[in-house]
Parts: C-alpha cells; sequence; structure tokens
C-alpha cells in the first residue's frame, strides 16, 4: 500500500484552557476529495489554520508527501504543495484579477514571466478570462469565489484545503461551483472541503470526515456518514433523518 498524501496524526490545538481541536487524525490519498463536516465551532478551519501553517498546532503530526511539515509557516507550507482558499474571499480589490492572481504564483514561487503565464493560464482553467483586466471590487460573488480558487490553484499544489468554497451561492450556480471542484481533481490535484450542504457533500467526496467539539465524530463514505445515528443526533438534525427516510 502507498501512503496517503496527507497524514495527520493526533492533531490538536488549546487555546489556554480550551481545546478547539483534540486529537484529530486525517489522511487524504493522491487524486481524492475528502468532506470535512460538522456543526459551527466543531473545529474544521482551525485544522485547517494548522494544515496550512496559519496557526501552530499544540501537538500532533502533519506529513505532506512522506515530509513532516508540522508547525511550519504558511509560506513554507505552500511552497511544500498545500494551499488553502477562506471562507470570507481576501481578494486585493483594487487590483486586477490577472494581478491578484500573480500574487498567487509569486508566491508559490514562480518567476515573474513564468508567473504571468501561470496566471493567464489559471484564469482560463476557472473561467475568468474575459475579465482579467478588471478591479476585483467589480466581480460578482461566484466571481470572487472563482478568483480565490484560482489564486491558490497558480500556488501549483498537490493538496488544495476549499473552505465553504460554495457559501452564499445560488442553486443555479452551485452546479458550475461543482464542476469546477471536479476539474481541479481531474488535474491530479487532491482536496480537502469544508462544506455545510450536503448535496455538494454526496456529489463530490469520497470519504466524509465528521467533527464535533473538536474532535472526531465519525469516518466513512458519504453514504455511511449520512446514515450514522450519531451524525444525525450530532449534526444533520432529525428533520434531515426524517426527510430521508432514514
Amino acid at each position: 500500500m502507498t501512503s496517503p498524501l496527507l497524514d495527520v496524526r493526533g492533531l490538536t490545538k488549546q487555546f489556554g484552557g480550551v481545546k478547539a481541536v483534540n486529537g484529530v487524525d486525517l489522511s487524504l490519498d493522491e487524486g481524492e476529495i475528502v468532506g470535512l463536516i460538522g456543526p459551527n465551532g466543531a473545529g474544521k478551519t482551525t485544522v485547517f489554520n494548522m494544515l496550512s501553517g496559519t496557526l501552530r498546532p499544540t501537538r500532533g503530526e502533519i506529513h505532506l508527501a512522506g515530509r513532516e511539515v508540522t508547525g511550519w509557516r504558511a509560506h513554507r507550507v505552500c511552497a511544500a504543495g498545500m494551499t488553502r482558499t477562506f471562507q470570507v474571499v481576501r481578494p486585493f480589490r483594487s487590483l486586477s484579477v490577472t494581478d491578484n492572481v500573480l500574487v498567487g504564483a509569486t508566491g508559490g514561487g514562480a518567476a515573474e514571466g513564468q508567473a504571468r503565464s501561470i496566471a493567464a493560464e489559471t484564469l482560463e482553467f476557472v473561467g475568468l478570462a474575459a475579465q482579467a483586466h478588471r478591479p476585483a471590487r467589480e466581480l460578482s460573488l461566484i466571481d470572487l469565489k472563482r478568483l480565490e480558487v484560482a489564486r491558490a490553484l497558480a500556488t501549483r499544489p498537490r493538496v488544495l484545503l476549499l473552505d465553504e468554497v460554495f457559501a452564499g451561492l445560488t442553486p443555479r450556480e452551485l452546479p458550475l461551483a461543482v464542476e469546477l471542484v471536479q476539474a481541479i481533481r481531474r488535474r491530479g490535484i487532491s482536496l480537502i472541503v469544508i462544506e455545510h450542504l450536503m448535496q455538494v457533500v454526496m456529489n463530490l467526496s469520497d470519504r466524509v470526515v465528521v467533527l464535533n467539539h473538536g474532535e472526531e465524530l465519525a469516518v466513512g463514505t458519504p453514504e455511511e456518514v449520512v446514515e450514522n445515528p450519531v451524525v444525525i443526533e450530532a449534526y444533520l438534525g432529525t428533520e434531515y433523518r426524517d426527510a430521508h427516510g432514514l
């Protein structure tokens, strides 16, 4: 058996006397999409912050492609091949769409000429090529989400962490966003996706990890997880159970 691309063991983050994340194990294989779900305050974004280098774990280990990256700062984690998006999009609003993506490309280590080529190709891929010269502040929500993904992709990651990239999208926009994530996987990029929309989780994920109160509640296929009584009780709720005849 081959080792996971991302292997996380005992990940813990303590703020004073509060354990926001407590002993979480997580793995991601090449070409896999893992859904990370749970109620608000479950510790999902804190996990992303530790994986991406924004926060230093209190305890635990993070291995990326066989290399320990525990406690590395964000720029080193990015250079090693793992990057993330943010739930609240954070473009440089006065800069053009292209210049925003150039920030990602140069942050990923590309020289200026190569960075411009990467930016142009990435904008074409995410569907923003026609808006390349517009200021980011003029974009719609779905295009801001595309720009957030494009900036991350421009770093040329092997692992992409998506934090609620579908939040706020309309029912008509959701299938377009799902297709973009599937296209990213087809490029050989592995993903962990934080998401509350169970329709999206079911359609995208190979496996699902459920967090509750900072701890791992369940792991399994989407079908296994949504039928798990413990997950229904802690997260999905009785309305979900009744609506789906569980």
